[in-house]
């Protein structure tokens, strides 16, 4: 009888372990809580946005660290990834910048998008690199204070599925572009 207590014993010792450690395993999953997408199983970080405002159009972009914009010379730097969204058309715009859910189609009007691009181990010296243009697809925008929450799925030229999120502020970079003026100013 002890036996079968103790084996019983360690049996629960083991469960408990293995519990927490497949808890503590999911939550250092390197795709929980990061910014970036996902196509073909594979996830691309995109840790970085911004958006850009003419009027009600509004274009996003999200990118990687590994690449940045050159304000001066009015081109993008580095090899990584990026995804944009844009003539995002908001009739909701909130403190400038849109919320809601858009869908894609090719012809502008309130609550879509007209066009989306994704670029992958993308080398902006050399324009080289994977760049997928979007057929069909949505973008979920949730702002809260400062915060968004933006979720996005896209159907590919290719026919890859997309799919990507993005949680944190969102700089306005309607700036970098030369003769383009933040609706804010």
């Amino acid at each position: 009888m002890k036996k079968a207590i103790f084996t019983l014993f360690l049996l629960l010792i083991v469960f408990f372990f293995y519990c927490c450690k497949k808890t503590d395993n999911s939550s250092s999953n390197p795709l929980a809580n990061h910014n970036g997408f996902t196509i073909n199983n594979i996830f691309y970080n995109t840790e970085k946005a911004g958006i850009a405002i003419a009027h009600d159009t509004f274009a996003l972009v999200f990118y990687s660290n590994s690449i940045s914009f050159d304000i001066n010379e009015q081109h993008w730097k580095g090899i990584g990834q990026g995804v944009t969204f844009n003539e995002l058309i908001c009739n909701n715009p909130v403190s400038g910048f849109p919320v809601g859910n858009f869908l894609y189609q090719e012809n502008a009007q309130a609550g879509y998008f007209t066009d989306a691009q994704t670029l992958m181990k993308y080398n902006f010296s050399e324009d080289t690199g994977v760049e997928r243009g979007c057929i069909y697809g949505n973008i979920n925008i949730l702002k809260n204070g400062n915060q968004f929450q933006i979720k996005y799925n896209l159907l590919n030229e290719d026919s890859s599925m997309e799919t990507g999120e993005f949680n944190g502020i969102l700089p306005d970079i309607t700036g970098w572009f030369h003769g383009k003026k933040s609706k804010n100013k």
